[in-house]
């Protein structure tokens, strides 16, 4: 895949309990998007601290930008960027950022 994540997959549809995964392709569903920023050529050492440099580097509206960015590009013009769930897409990047 060509774009800031690395990897972009849906997660495994599991029900446990009272909770039920969805069903219908109209309900929302977790994706998860993996960014691995290596830096070819260093030690794995180095290549983690330069990729944990980067992370903590970069800012919020970056990762928001780039995964709007990236689900558009992937899903077409039927995935409106500008109606994405905020609320959902603020939690799962505040949970990366420890918020």
């Amino acid at each position: 895949m060509n774009g800031y994540h690395t990897s972009v997959s849906l997660d495994i549809p599991v029900s446990i309990g009272s909770y039920e995964c969805p069903t219908d392709p109209r309900e929302p569903v977790v994706v998860h998007m993996v960014r691995n920023p290596n830096r070819p050529g260093l030690s794995r050492k180095e290549q983690h601290r330069a990729g944990r440099a980067d992370m903590l580097a970069t800012p919020f509206d970056k990762i928001e930008k780039e995964i709007r960015s990236q689900l558009a590009r992937m899903l077409g013009p039927g995935f409106n960027v500008a109606y994405a769930d905020d609320e959902l897409l603020y939690s799962f990047i505040e949970s990366l950022d420890g918020r």
